[in-house]
């Protein structure tokens, strides 16, 4: 993780997202609303995500 990553930068952030069928990887990309020891929040257009810190692959500002 990138650590100059702060609250109000834009980021794109690959995660490991578990299926049914096993995981995989997705992209996400938005702005950091908070970042605590357990969780980083990002909020796009569309919608807030919530990521536990174990299940951030990479993390990089835009």
């Amino acid at each position: 993780m990138d650590k100059n990553v702060k609250v109000g930068d834009t980021v794109e952030v690959v995660y490991q997202l578990e299926t049914p069928r096993g995981s995989k990887e997705e992209v996400a990309r938005g702005v950091v609303d908070q970042i605590s020891e357990e969780s980083i929040t990002i909020s796009s257009e569309e919608s807030f995500i919530f990521l536990a810190r174990e299940k951030v692959k990479f993390i990089r500002v835009v």
